[in-house]
């Protein structure tokens, strides 16, 4: 192209431009109601295709919302270690305790069977 198109009106005005040389020469040669079945398809693909870009882009927005989330999410239990190790290493001293008190009884109880 001789022209670099920077606008949105000039796009337009280059589309319509090509779209009216294109209809014209269609018009000639099939007639006006293949014109129109021409149009109304061409009106069709512009809207569907409109919709799915628009749809997709609120996936992209919704995906991007979850992942910031997480990332959230993520950032906060790193930051909050200390707290959850000391907490995590006082239930494992207890839970230890409590398993030796039970396996020994457990034993206990084996050995009275046997004995």
């Amino acid at each position: 192209m001789a022209s670099e198109i920077n606008t949105k009106d000039q796009l337009a005005a280059m589309l319509s431009a090509k779209l009216n040389e294109f209809l014209d020469g269609v018009s000639d040669s099939y007639g006006k109601v293949i014109l129109d079945e021409l149009v109304a398809r061409l009106e069709y693909t512009v809207t569907d295709f409109k919709d799915e870009v628009g749809d997709i882009m609120e996936q992209m927005l919704e995906n991007a919302a979850n992942k910031k989330e997480i990332l959230a999410d993520l950032i906060a239990r790193e930051t909050k270690p200390a707290a959850a190790e000391e907490a995590t290493n006082g239930e494992a001293a207890a839970g230890s305790a409590e398993e030796g008190d039970r396996e020994m009884s457990e034993w206990e109880k084996k050995l009275e069977q046997l004995g």
